[in-house]
């Protein structure tokens, strides 16, 4: 396989003047049952792929893949070190991956500001409730204080004691009706005596 590679890189340069190409770190190689690349071949591995090493022998390696399958390979076709292009493979999948958790958080971040937003509207809500709660117990407080002061001004002030007892008005009324009665019964014999007088030619009935 080297030696292809190697004869196709010696071949470019007198093919194509032209133009220059590279050839890339991406890699096909065989699984062989054998070192040395002895057949048959028993699968093909793509370069990234993680291989267990199982033995080594001179120039070979023995190695087992993900799915079981073991071969031996070239010692020169295999590194402890993971290439390039599958690191920036990795790299870029990272990236990704902190991208959509980026794009997650800020999303986060936009619901709790939602949600931060409804809670200080609610906030500010509750503080005018409070406020219109404290002035109407000022209110309340200042009427039963006033209230308070006008039944204890109401209970201290002096009974005044009336000028005549009512057994006293009761007795001067019966005495006033008597009186009336009295009265009432001279006149009328008064006009009753004149009114005879008069018819008799001015002599007095006595009566």
């Amino acid at each position: 396989m080297l030696r292809f590679v190697g004869i196709i890189l010696l071949i470019l340069p007198f093919s194509v003047v032209a133009e220059s190409v590279y050839v890339t770190d991406q890699l096909t190689v065989g699984i062989f049952s054998g070192p040395n690349e002895q057949p048959p071949e028993l699968k093909r591995v793509n370069s990234g792929d993680m291989l267990e090493v199982i033995e080594r022998a001179e120039g070979a390696v023995k190695v087992r893949d993900a799915s079981g399958t073991e071969g031996w390979l070239n010692v020169n076709l295999v590194s402890s070190a993971k290439p390039v292009r599958a690191q920036l493979g990795a790299a870029r999948a990272e990236v990704d991956r902190l991208q959509l958790a980026l794009t997650a958080t800020k999303a986060q971040l936009q619901s709790l500001n939602i949600r931060l937003k409804k809670a200080q509207d609610g906030l500010s809500e509750e503080k005018n409730r409070a406020l219109d709660l404290t002035g109407q117990l000022s209110k309340a407080t200042v009427a039963t204080e006033l209230a308070n002061k006008q039944k204890i001004a109401a209970q201290e002030a002096p009974t005044q004691t009336p000028f005549i007892s009512a057994d006293i008005a009761y007795g001067m009324w019966i005495l006033i009706s008597f009186a009336m009665l009295v009265g009432g019964f001279i006149v009328g014999y008064s006009w009753v005596r004149e009114k005879y007088r008069r018819k008799l030619g001015g002599m007095y009935l006595r009566l």
